[in-house]
């Protein structure tokens, strides 16, 4: 984690009532080309900056970021160095299906100080992963789990994998069900309250399969509207914003933005 100005942070934090939270599946930085699967424009980085700087959070977490894979480079740092976020977190998880050579990586930055930095892989399936047309999927979609500590709560961050790209569901009773319980699990080992949690979940109702999201009585903070592009009428709620019950909903949104995910972000008061 890279650390730096720990007397304006601890000064930031003491001024600030409020936590403001954003969450956002960038992919690697390349903004959206159409609606086909895994079709984007040429990289542009600066454009997710500037849209995250609008946003002005406290904490940004990152899913499908990108990382060089001698791990000297990454899309959560360039991040932070230009927005001035002194606290990262960056974690890489898998090869990356949008650019070969790079990693993708699930990724906390903070402008609050954090500790206790833990990064924790998801069990994978128990089947080979196929994709649709039948071709094998290989070995690129291990996911991860972040978490962190500030003075006072805790930050988990993470992206679930897109088991419906492979006719599979978290909620099918077989391969995906299985792989939801092992999912809960982990997150049942690692996350306490109180807690702010991002993710890219990749299901609609994450509360209804993991039953430690329940244990923990997490609420929703995003208002119920697509969280991705998608054809007129179809449903794309795969990002969420969950909060514990030690918080008060301030605001929330979803922003409209030129990628495959949009931006989400949420506001808060600690009781």
């Amino acid at each position: 984690m890279n650390v730096r100005c720990l007397t304006a942070a601890a000064s930031y934090i003491l001024s600030h009532m409020n936590v403001k939270i954003a969450s956002w599946n960038i992919a690697g930085g390349y903004p959206l080309g159409t609606l086909k699967q895994f079709d984007y424009s040429a990289p542009d980085l600066s454009y997710f900056i500037e849209k995250l700087r609008q946003v002005d959070a406290d904490i940004i977490c990152l899913q499908e970021s990108h990382t060089s894979e001698d791990n000297q480079k990454s899309n959560a740092q360039d991040i932070a160095d230009a927005l001035g976020y002194p606290y990262v977190f960056n974690s890489v998880a898998s090869n990356s299906h949008i650019e070969k050579g790079q990693k993708l990586s699930t990724a906390i930055l903070s402008r609050l100080p954090v500790t206790n930095e833990k990064c924790i892989f998801f069990p994978d399936p128990s089947a080979p992963l196929v994709w649709r047309d039948g071709r094998p999927a290989g070995e690129m979609h291990h996911k991860n789990m972040q978490v962190v500590k500030t003075e006072k709560f805790s930050i988990a961050n993470n992206q679930m994998l897109p088991i419906h790209l492979f006719s599979l569901g978290y909620d099918d009773g077989g391969v995906g069900s299985e792989l939801a319980q092992g999912i809960h699990e982990t997150m049942a080992a690692n996350v306490t309250a109180p807690v702010l949690w991002c993710g890219d979940f990749n299901f609609e109702e994450p509360l209804s399969i993991y039953p430690h999201l329940r244990n923990l009585k997490l609420t929703e903070a995003l208002p119920d509207v697509n969280t991705r592009p998608a054809v007129e009428g179809a449903k794309k709620r795969t990002d969420h914003i969950f909060y514990s019950s030690e918080f008060t909903l301030v605001d929330s949104g979803v922003e409209i933005v030129n990628a495959d995910h949009y931006l989400c972000w949420a506001e808060f008061e600690m009781k």
